[in-house]
């Protein structure tokens, strides 16, 4: 897939364009990545190898690492390979775990790119030497300003994923990296495929949707992906591209083996997982719907993520109960003996008459598809209630309906309880 399109006057215009920006800001990483790209696209490989490398080294300086591995796969594809190479060997330096350039109480910000800059209407036609000169002294620039005496240097954010292993494994992950371009609209997940991958964005932006409710942007040095591999259930939401976007695919048995061998690897990518899995439901369940966004993020570190395989006996009749449970992906049967009395689905709510009324519970669950709950323990829940009377009357509200719906088919369905038998960590 190329990474520029359009016919030879369109790139030359691109290029000359973002050279134009590149001299007046040398630090706007978009603006170079333009240069390299439209160089690449245009034929000019010796030129796009030092753009790309510049790019490379300015993506460690500004903190952007995922942008200096995209660096080193496009120097490869050029067949630049010691200079992918020593670029790579720069970015394990910068980046890897125990690097004195980190420092870990950075936060790690995404870039928000600036918006691309137009040329007047009617700008003259520009050539092919014209603009090619102008993006050599604008990149000319660039390697100037990193190459500045190291006291100048900032400290650099610890990264997630890339951040949590040492430089020998940080190369190994790098390598087994596979960089893809996307066209704005390009969906790069939908709901209910395989997961089989985790992404890296290194320039562009993506929407994360679920049905109606939008549950994220993810910008340029996030990841994506890691909830449905890491529980080994099917994709939950909708990632599409809102602009042409790098991104980064991790395989599943890549990262398998790296986990295995880096134990903080893995507790990083599984903390990301739990904070963003109980985020998304937040954010599309009912119940939470009656908290403001900062009450969400005080609630996140009370919640406990558990998985459940399919035809697993997730609640057993007479049980006594003290959670308050979500379904966050998969689904269950609630059995009254041999018959199947209400289904339950990603959103769900129970758990809440047990926890409510103290009752045990009155009907078995069954988890049909390797199914994910999220559990709020009572203690938690009664402090939560105390503050916020909104959130207790929406347990109220469904614990009522589903009485009805009992009273209606003489069948009581609601006093669920869920014994975890594995949690993510």
């Amino acid at each position: 897939m190329p990474l520029s399109s359009g016919t030879e006057a369109e790139l030359v215009g691109l290029l000359h364009e973002a050279a134009e920006t590149l001299l007046a800001f040398p630090a706007d990483t978009e603006a170079l990545g333009r240069v390299a790209t439209s160089l690449t696209s245009l034929g000019e490989k010796d030129a796009a190898a030092v753009a790309l490398e510049a790019l490379g080294q300015l993506g460690i300086e500004s903190g952007q690492v995922a942008l200096g591995v995209a660096a080193v796969k496009l120097l490869e594809r050029l067949g630049q390979e010691t200079r992918a190479w020593a670029l790579l060997s720069s970015l394990a330096h910068a980046f890897a775990l125990g690097s004195p350039r980190v420092d870990p109480a950075l936060p790690v910000r995404p870039r928000v790119p600036p918006p691309p800059k137009k040329g007047p209407p009617g700008a003259p036609r520009i050539t092919l030497k014209v603009a090619k000169e102008k993006a050599k002294a604008a990149v000319a620039k660039v390697v100037a300003k990193t190459s500045e005496a190291p006291r100048t240097r900032p400290k650099l954010p610890c990264v997630p994923i890339l951040g949590s292993v040492d430089a020998a494994l940080f190369q190994e992950l790098v390598s087994v990296m596979d960089l893809g371009t996307r066209a704005k609209g390009d969906v790069v997940m939908e709901v209910g495929e395989e997961a089989r991958s985790l992404f890296l964005v290194a320039r562009g932006a993506l929407r994360v949707t679920r049905g109606e409710h939008e549950l994220a942007i993810i910008r340029a040095g996030a990841f994506f992906g890691e909830i449905a591999l890491l529980s080994g259930t099917t994709r939950t939401a909708r990632v599409a591209c809102l602009d042409e976007t790098w991104l980064l695919e991790v395989p599943r048995e890549a990262l398998e083996a790296a986990a295995a061998k880096s134990p903080r690897l893995a507790d990083t990518i599984a903390s990301h997982a739990k904070k963003r899995l109980l985020a998304n439901t937040m954010r599309t369940s009912d119940l939470f719907a009656q908290l403001a966004s900062d009450e969400r993020e005080v609630l996140v570190g009370r919640f406990t993520p558990s998985i459940f395989e399919a035809g697993a006996t997730i609640l057993k009749e007479g049980q006594d109960g003290d959670r308050l449970y979500v379904i966050v992906s998969g689904d269950a049967w609630v059995y009254k003996g041999s018959s199947v009395v209400a289904e339950l689905h990603h959103g769900d709510l129970f758990g809440e008459a047990s926890l409510i009324t103290r009752k045990p519970a009155a009907a078995n669950v069954v988890a049909t598809t390797r199914t994910v709950t999220l559990s709020l323990d009572r203690a938690s829940f009664n402090n939560v209630a105390l503050k916020h009377p909104a959130l207790l009357a929406e347990v109220y509200k469904t614990l009522i309906e589903r009485e009805a719906v009992q009273t209606a088919a003489s069948v009581s369905t609601s006093p669920f309880i869920i014994e975890p038998d594995e949690t993510v960590v």
